[in-house]
């Protein structure tokens, strides 16, 4: 690589003093100061030559017989140019300038000696930059005049500055003005020649507060005091500084947690030497406001009560663990809990305590135990009176004939009686939890399920349905069950009750009684099928006795009546026919248990009229049909549709048998004089 020609200020490369080419600019701070000393002596002379002797000394850095010795010297050093000292008291002004012209001319020469032998790097431009480079975050080297020499590029990092145009600049005009304001007094005390300065920076940036620990040398003439240079070091210590600041809002925090907690708190060694406090616990040993930070804490108290805290410290820094305990001071009682504190060893370092003045808790605890008793004895004697009232309500609510029903207001089962259990040949225990639409068959559960809903959404609401229930054994029973909701204050529905009746035993008896009805109808039904099946079953024997014929004819080569496929069609009719009022009997009689389908009224309607149509002719009724073309659908079971239009078509047969017979009203029909001989009134029966 290489190397870079750099041209410092003050100094050319490879010398040690300035060169004879270079303009006056470019010579070094001390240099220039004595070319301004020369130029003021030049002037003229002053009117107090001893006086305008010191300050052109002081301007250039010369060191005067009162000043220090030069590093080496013996003594003290002589004048360069002395006085004799019979011509000291008589000299002329111009004497005088002439001897520090020459003083002046010697000062300059051992300045460039002296910079050649501190500044010797100056042979190789890269090898300061190097070292700079070495020292970790931030170095910088500073000229007497304030102008930096060298930077590195910490500093470039730090404050956004190339090097190069760094240097030359002064301070105060390639820092931020905080900054210069921190560093301007310690530069001060090391251009000062105080021999190492050191302080803390705050720089801030984008990223934030950044602090560094800065270390401030300077290299001068040696033995002079005097510096030329001053190095600057700084290593950050942002953390450091956080970490600080936290500590700081850590005890603030720690003593606003003592002073705000109402009792007694101490933090204490394993010894009992109290390390802090609040003033709750200056106020619990009688020395309010007193620092007892240093004391032992036995020493505040009694020997026995001493003794008894000590047992207990010891046992938490033996076992590690927190703990608390009461004593007394007197008459007061005292709740101490105690928190060990760990080191980074695991080790118990401190001991956190806090006392508590517990003394009208404790009062108030025994005489609360004391009310606590005395009620609980009045609670035992409402508990068997309620337990005797509840063994009461329970025999009552088993007894029931009905089943009760108990339930949450979602549904679930809670209890129930024991004619429920009967009904549905469950225990309690397994009905307890279950809800109920798990208890019907799965065709009535969404019927179920609807009914209950709206019994939580219309209060006072009284829901009354029919399902049916499987027991275990697979017996299947009918219930009707009435069911609300029992609501709370808040308008919310608490819990459900339901009853339930078993209605198998009703229904069978009802079925029966049907049937009963069936069989009766039946016996009447007798003469006009029998006179319905009487006509067909003539026209059978009539056929088959031509067909005879025409056989015995037809053996004798004779003629037939009729062809012989016309009178096996009317045998086929006729029989079909017999069939029909036969099967129509049948499916009136038997005992039906058909499922809800869908069904034309009309054909219900045909069927019962087919087995009454010849008794009510037979009494001489005119029935007269008038039914829509379209079909009279409906949801139903067809048995039972057609039992009911054969209970009406009976009860009017028997209507107007009754208006006949006169058992309405006056003997004889409506419509003439009974014994007149006039016919009467012909009866028809008109169905729409």
């Amino acid at each position: 690589m290489p190397k870079r020609t750099v041209s410092r200020t003050g100094t050319a490369p490879g010398t040690g003093g300035a060169s004879p080419g270079l303009p006056a600019a470019e010579e070094s701070p001390a240099s220039s100061r004595l070319a301004n000393s020369e130029k003021l002596l030049d002037a003229g002379p002053s009117p107090h030559p001893a006086r305008s002797a010191c300050p052109a000394r002081a301007a250039r850095g010369t060191v005067t017989p009162g000043d220090a010795p030069l590093a080496g010297a013996p003594g003290p050093q002589p004048e360069l140019f002395p006085r004799p000292a019979a011509l000291a008291a008589v000299q002329t002004p111009e004497e005088e300038l002439q001897r520090l012209r020459a003083e002046t001319a010697v000062l300059r020469h051992r300045l460039r000696k002296a910079e050649a032998r501190l500044l010797p790097l100056d042979a190789d431009p890269e090898t300061p930059d190097m070292l700079l480079d070495a020292v970790p975050l931030l170095a910088l080297c500073i000229d007497a005049d304030g102008r930096m020499r060298m930077v590195n590029r910490g500093f470039e990092s730090l404050f956004g500055v190339w090097r190069m145009e760094a240097r030359g600049h002064r301070l105060e005009e390639v820092v931020p003005q905080e900054v210069s304001a921190q560093l301007s007094p310690l530069l001060a005390r090391a251009f000062a020649g105080e021999a190492r300065v050191t302080g803390e920076l705050a720089v801030s940036g984008r990223a934030g507060e950044r602090w560094f620990n800065i270390t401030l040398a300077g290299r001068g003439l040696p033995g002079s005091g005097i510096m030329c240079r001053v190095l600057l070091v700084g290593v950050e210590i942002t953390e450091a500084v956080t970490g600080r600041r936290a500590l700081r809002e850590i005890g603030e925090t720690r003593r606003a947690l003592l002073d705000a907690a109402p009792g007694a708190a101490f933090l204490m060694e394993p010894d009992g030497t109290i390390v802090a406090h609040n003033s709750a616990a200056s106020r619990h040993a009688w020395r309010d406001g007193q620092d007892m930070a240093g004391e032992s804490l036995f020493a505040l108290m009694p020997p026995d009560m001493a003794a008894r805290r000590r047992a207990e410290l010891a046992r938490c820094v033996s076992t590690g663990r927190g703990g608390y305990f009461e004593d007394r001071d007197g008459s007061r009682v005292l709740r101490h809990n105690l928190v060990p504190v760990f080191d980074a060893q695991g080790r118990v370092a401190q001991i956190a305590a806090y006392v508590h003045d517990v003394t009208t808790q404790r009062r108030t605890e025994e005489e609360l135990q004391a009310t606590l008793e005395r009620k609980d004895r009045m609670v035992h004697a409402h508990e068997a009176a309620l337990g005797r009232h509840e063994r009461l309500l329970r025999r009552i609510y088993d007894d029931v004939p009905v089943g009760l029903l108990h339930t949450s207001a979602a549904g679930n089962v809670i209890e129930a009686n024991r004619a429920l259990c009967a009904i549905t040949g469950l225990t309690l225990s397994e009905m307890r939890g279950t809800h109920v639409a798990d208890l019907v068959l799965p065709e009535y559960r969404e019927s179920l399920t609807y009914e209950m809903q709206r019994n939580r959404a219309e209060r006072d609401r009284v829901a009354r349905y029919e399902v049916r229930v499987r027991r275990p054994d697979g017996e299947i029973r009918l219930c009707r069950v009435t069911s609300t909701v029992v609501w709370g204050t808040d308008d919310l529905p608490l819990f459900g009750l339901g009853v339930v009746e078993d209605q198998t035993e009703l229904h069978r008896l009802r079925a029966e009684a049907v049937r009963a009805g069936q069989l009766a109808a039946l016996g009447e039904l007798a003469a006009g099928v029998a006179h319905e099946i009487n006509n067909p079953i003539n026209g059978i024997i009539n056929c088959a006795q031509l067909m005879l014929d025409d056989a015995d004819v037809a053996a004798q080569g004779g003629m037939r009546h009729e062809p012989q496929p016309e009178l096996a069609g009317r045998i086929l009719r006729e029989g079909q026919r017999i069939a029909g009022i036969v099967r129509n009997l049948l499916f009136f009689g038997r005992d039906r248990r058909d499922a809800d389908v869908r069904v034309d009224l009309r054909e219900v309607l045909l069927d019962a009229l087919a087995l009454t149509r010849a008794h009510l002719e037979g009494d001489g009724v005119v029935i007269e049909l008038d039914l829509p073309d379209l079909p009279l659908m409906v949801v139903g079971r067809p048995g039972e549709l057609q039992q009911v239009f054969m209970n009406l078509l009976a009860n009017a047969h028997h209507a107007l048998n009754a208006v006949v017979t006169g058992e309405h009203g006056e003997p004889g029909s409506p419509g003439g004089q009974a014994g007149t001989g006039a016919a009467p009134r012909p009866r028809r029966l008109v169905i729409t």
